[in-house]
């Protein structure tokens, strides 16, 4: 277990200096705050001279077009790959793998971590029972984002994160600042959960070094159907006992929904003042359910997560059900909840 920030830069140095080649891996349909911190660490690789590959499957899960934004800015020097061709770059090569966002296996394109030399985390979430096995874990669940993460560690390995001030350096992404500060707007919704001092400390230091919130509200800016879809959503939650609310789509319970849209769904339900917790279930694939989970703190919702093989923190959590039937997997939320979660 790696304990301090300088503890994690010195390991990167040295795992990545003896390493052929290095993979990025956010979580399985990556959001603003995954991409971005998978950005900023590929910037870190190659600081250290090494080539990195970010590895993120299209085809497994929709990508969220936020992301999609995000990733047609970057510049060909940004490597994205799939994880059948990063199969295909590993053989022979001594290969180091760096998670962000995520420690859980199942949450990474590949069903086993044999194949590499090393394995990095680097996350904000809470460990779980399928947490990846490796000495070099550094998770913080006191940071909002991994986004948070990042921006302390591209600050100790000296990156530049103003692209005015980089400008004839090609390998600078179009401002990664705003892409931090974007995982961090996402993570923290709108800065309404999960802040701390120290967050908005970091907030004012991206927008000293380019950062626009205008960019983020824009990449984030609902189109009028995805709107729709989402209140639709809300508009069909059942109340529970301790003013939990679960938002479950029972007039099209087989309607295939975004991440982003679960997590504005239970986002929107914690407005009201009655709420503790919301929950927002949907279909993100066939036989995939996807459960988004928010508390105003008093529930602790990624400890009911973990229940759920998922997890995260008392503010924000998620789970991901593979091979599952929705309405099996409300029933299973209610028997989680039903034994009394207790306010604190």
């Amino acid at each position: 277990m790696i304990k301090s920030l300088k503890e994690l830069k010195s390991t990167l140095e040295e795992l990545i200096e003896s390493s052929d080649i290095v993979f990025i891996t956010p979580h399985l349909g990556p959001d603003c705050d995954a991409i971005a911190s998978a950005i900023g660490m590929s910037m870190i690789v190659k600081k250290l001279n090494k080539t990195p590959f970010i590895i993120i499957d299209n085809g497994t899960f929709k990508i969220e077009q936020a992301v999609k934004t995000i990733i047609d800015e970057l510049p060909d020097t940004i490597k994205i790959v799939n994880s059948e061709k990063a199969s295909r770059i590993m053989e022979g090569k001594k290969c180091l793998l760096i998670m962000v966002d995520t420690n859980k296996a199942n949450l990474i394109p590949f069903d086993n971590v044999k194949g590499f030399s090393g394995v990095v985390i680097v996350d904000h979430h809470e460990k779980g029972e399928t947490t990846v096995v490796t000495d070099y874990t550094y998770i913080d669940t006191k940071s909002s984002s991994a986004s948070e993460i990042l921006y302390n560690l591209l600050c100790l390995f000296s990156v530049k994160l103003d692209f005015r001030l980089d400008v004839d350096n090609q390998d600078n992404p179009v401002n990664i600042a705003n892409y931090l500060l974007s995982g961090i707007n996402l993570d923290t919704s709108k800065f309404t959960k999960n802040v701390s001092q120290t967050t908005m400390e970091i907030v004012a230091k991206l927008m000293k070094k380019g950062a626009d919130m205008n960019y983020v509200n824009e990449l984030f800016m609902d189109d009028f159907e995805n709107d729709m879809r989402v209140q639709n959503l809300v508009s069909k939650t059942d109340w529970k006992l301790f003013n939990i609310a679960i938002a479950l789509n029972n007039d099209d319970p087989d309607m295939i929904y975004s991440k982003e849209d679960l997590a504005k769904a239970a986002d929107w339900l914690l407005k009201y003042k009655a709420t503790d917790a919301s929950f927002s279930l949907g279909y993100i694939e066939p036989s995939v359910v996807y459960i988004s989970a928010r508390s105003r703190g008093d529930i602790d919702v990624g400890e009911i997560m973990a229940q759920m093989d998922g997890g995260g923190s008392e503010y924000g959590a998620a789970a991901r059900i593979e091979d599952a039937n929705i309405s099996e997997v409300k029933l299973k939320l209610e028997k989680v909840i039903r034994p009394g979660y207790k306010l604190k």
